[in-house]
């Protein structure tokens, strides 16, 4: 019983990091690097998109579709320099 107790509490809770997020758009072939109201840009390198938060990635996805009819979909963004 002891043993147990012991190996509860050496149990560290780990937060994994925030994910990193960007918005590919398919129609246009392309990651979303500016979106206000109903203008947008795109380029081809996540490097130069817009990163955003996961949370905030759905968002504006959700945003950008009301906005413009185009589907945006959030991929993770992983900077590996």
């Amino acid at each position: 019983m002891q043993n147990r107790q012991q190996s509860q509490s050496n149990k560290q809770s780990h937060k994994l990091p925030p994910q990193t997020s960007v918005l590919w758009i398919a129609e246009k072939r392309g990651y979303l690097s500016k979106f206000e109201h109903s203008n947008y840009s795109t380029v081809e390198s996540p490097d130069a998109a817009k990163h955003f938060d996961e949370d905030r990635a759905s968002t504006t996805a959700m945003h950008f579709k009301r906005a413009t009819g185009l589907t945006a979909a959030v991929r993770p963004y992983y900077n590996f320099q």
